[in-house]
């Protein structure tokens, strides 16, 4: 019950006192204002005191509000902040640790990595010093080898006329001497197993089992002139795969083994393993088959037998080893070419793996390392000397991007593979690489052009190719790893500010991604 309601209370009992009491009706009226104005006042006095209990509480809130923030929060933050803060310095410092001995791993693995890529340039040098002096050991073999057959062959006509003299119903065969050779020939009977009175010197070939070139086969007279007839019947039963015609026209002894026919002049055997012609191939070799002699274009039986792409008759003439697996024709190709570019995947995985069992200089893909700067190429004589006009010739052929004619000029051998032309003095693989001539640029990377050269105003390879903006041939270029990245020119630019410069930013994006700044 409210304080005002009591009073009214009290104010009414007193008030029926007095009524009882003072029975005048002025009187009770008078005494009732009187109590309405005493209950006016104490509503008034309770209003105030509400309000100032309020004001009191309010007071009193903002005071422990202030008392908690100044003195109670803090002192309990404080230790939380501070464990906070240890254990984040404590993560950063295991971290940085990490983080340096992840760097000491990388600078070692790129010390290393520096030191190997240094002693493979050494090794890659003396290799090619030895390729070199193999090559002119090689040439200068053939032509001892050449001598001591022409002299062989001068002294058995020398005793077979005097045996023939001596005893006119003596036949030469008698005195024959049989090639050497590996292959195990097609049967035959006792009479054409002669003895054997060959010189050891005709073993001083690259090929350890190349035979001598006979005029005519083992079993003919050595005095019958060669028919051309028997010639051209030989050719086309090579071609056919017909081993008894073969066979059927040896044994006649007027058919010169080595015939020259069609528009190619090429031999027999040449025919029969374009034709993947096996056995007759095995039986031509078997009987002093000459696989030293080479058609119009200088392709030898092995070049003929890949671009056949029959796989057996490959195996066998790289098995018999008696041709060089990385003898180039005229066009400067190799076996393995003739199979790259008829897509045979079988027959040249062959070639590649006989090529890495047999010599491990030869190599029938270009080389990834830094190339030697050489006068010539590898297939010229070395003492000739460079002509100006087949430089010229080449750096042309490199800018127009004809591989072929390319390949030509420099199997002729008396071009400088790092001619310099035009007002920029730029080498052909230079001129190559600023026009996209991708394939020509991978020829003669592989042939020994010189990518430590750089043009009149410092322009390197990987500059040339950046400012013509052919992504593959920059692809090309950086997957050789020949070249700098961030090589600069004379005027400080990179190849990548070739690239930018002309705005070519697939390029650049590429360059980027094999660390250009």
């Amino acid at each position: 019950m409210e304080l005002s309601t009591l009073v009214l209370f009290v104010l009414v009992v007193f008030a029926v006192g007095d009524v009882q009491a003072v029975p005048k009706r002025g009187t009770l009226s008078k005494r009732v204002r009187e109590l309405e104005m005493d209950m006016i006042i104490w509503k008034g006095t309770v209003v105030n005191l509400e309000r100032k209990m309020f004001d009191r509480f309010k007071d009193l809130e903002l005071s422990l509000k202030e008392d908690l923030t100044t003195t109670f929060v803090p002192a309990l933050i404080k230790p939380l902040v501070k464990e906070g803060i240890n254990s984040i310095m404590n993560e950063d410092y295991i971290g940085n640790m990490i983080s340096g001995h992840v760097v000491n791993e990388v600078l070692n693995l790129k010390a290393n990595l520096q030191n190997t890529k240094t002693q493979l340039k050494l090794l890659a040098q003396k290799l090619r010093r030895a390729e070199q002096e193999r090559d002119l050991y090689r040439k200068s073999l053939g032509k001892v080898h050449g001598k001591l057959t022409n002299d062989i062959r001068a002294l058995q006509l020398q005793v077979n006329d005097a045996r023939t003299s001596t005893h006119p119903g003596t036949t030469a065969a008698s005195t024959d001497p049989s090639p050497k050779s590996t292959v195990s020939p097609a049967p035959v009977t006792t009479k054409d197993l002669e003895a054997s009175t060959t010189d050891a010197s005709e073993d001083l070939t690259p090929s350890t089992t190349v035979p001598p070139t006979p005029v005519t086969t083992q079993d003919s007279d050595h005095h019958a002139t060669p028919s051309a007839a028997a010639g051209r019947d030989l050719f086309d039963a090579s071609e056919d795969g017909d081993l008894k015609r073969v066979k059927r026209i040896l044994a006649a002894g007027n058919a010169d083994i080595n015939y020259r026919g069609g528009g190619y002049r090429m031999t027999p055997v040449m025919m029969a393993a374009g034709k993947g012609r096996r056995d007759v191939v095995e039986f031509l070799v078997g009987r002093g088959a000459d696989v030293s002699l080479v058609s119009k274009y200088g392709n030898n039986v092995l070049h003929w037998a890949c671009n056949g792409g029959d796989l057996d008759t490959v195996k066998l003439i790289l098995d018999l080893n008696v041709v060089d697996v990385n003898a180039r024709n005229n066009d400067g190709e190799t076996a393995a070419d003739k199979a790259r570019g008829r897509r045979y995947q079988r027959v040249l995985d062959l070639l590649v793996s006989h090529a890495s069992t047999t010599d491990a200089s030869e190599d029938l893909t270009p080389s990834t390392t830094v190339p030697p700067t050489p006068v010539t190429t590898q297939d010229s004589d070395h003492h000739v000397t460079p002509s100006a006009a087949a430089g010229r010739d080449l750096y042309d052929a490199s800018e127009d991007g004809d591989l072929k004619r390319v390949k030509r000029i420099l199997a002729a051998g008396n071009a400088d593979i790092n001619y310099r032309g035009g007002g920029y003095r730029m080498t052909p693989v230079m001129m190559a690489a600023g026009k996209g001539r991708r394939d020509v640029v991978e020829f003669l990377v592989g042939r020994g052009a010189d990518v430590s050269l750089v043009s009149k105003y410092g322009n390197n390879v990987l500059h040339w190719a950046c400012d013509g903006g052919d992504l593959d041939t920059v692809k090309l270029i950086l997957d050789l790893n020949v070249v700098d990245v961030n090589a600069r020119n004379n005027d400080g630019e990179t190849a990548a500010d070739k690239a930018r410069g002309r705005r070519y930013q697939r390029v650049l994006d590429l360059l980027v991604s094999h660390g250009a700044h």
